[in-house]
């Protein structure tokens, strides 16, 4: 079962090959497929069908069908919230990523705690440096006028759209931290009760 098509957003290289790993004999091509057709809204059942006459064991298919969907639906919850928004009249996308990062630490610190949410947000920008050094150069606590200030200077120097996929790859980072910590259901719980 091997195609050549990219994985969605909400899923990327490095996941589909991890989720392929727990299951051989399926590759990342097999989890880019399944994550397509789930998307089209395709029933899971059909997918973990495909994942079985693949050779792949039952249970781990189901697992794995069942964290593509919750990856799949987490998305718009936990990432499109924050890049949906439209900054207010007069003010910049500087100040809207302020907004939003500041709903991001606020709920993380909801939930664990002010130092829990700098610890979730540091190991959620190392992870996201993998594919944005820059980020390695935000500041992890942007609470501090200081962290904000960087944004603007940081955009000029690589530009605004990979600034907003870097500090995208942080939030969704954050957010699957929690998800690992506290499971799917309760993490979109969180997410639509914001």
């Amino acid at each position: 079962m091997s195609y050549g098509q990219l994985p969605p957003p909400w899923l990327g290289d490095s996941m589909a090959h991890a989720l392929s790993a727990m299951c051989p004999p399926l590759i990342s091509a097999d989890i880019t497929r399944a994550a397509h057709r789930l998307a089209g809204h395709v029933a899971p059942a059909c997918v973990v069908e495909d994942f079985l006459q693949a050779g792949a064991d039952p249970v781990t298919a189901r697992q794995i069908v069942e964290a593509l969907d919750a990856l799949r639906e987490l998305a718009p919850a936990g990432v499109k919230w924050a890049l949906a928004a439209s900054p207010a009249e007069g003010s910049s996308e500087f100040a809207l990523g302020e907004q939003v990062w500041n709903e991001l630490v606020e709920l993380l610190s909801r939930l664990t705690s002010p130092a829990g949410a700098h610890s979730i947000l540091l190991r959620a920008m190392y992870l996201a440096q993998v594919d944005f050094p820059f980020v390695a150069r935000l500041s992890a606590n942007p609470a501090t006028a200081a962290g904000f200030a960087s944004w603007p200077a940081m955009a000029a120097e690589v530009g605004a759209d990979q600034l907003r996929q870097g500090v995208t790859a942080v939030f969704r980072n954050a957010l699957a931290i929690v998800r690992a910590s506290i499971g799917g259901p309760l993490t979109a719980r969180l997410m639509q009760a914001r």
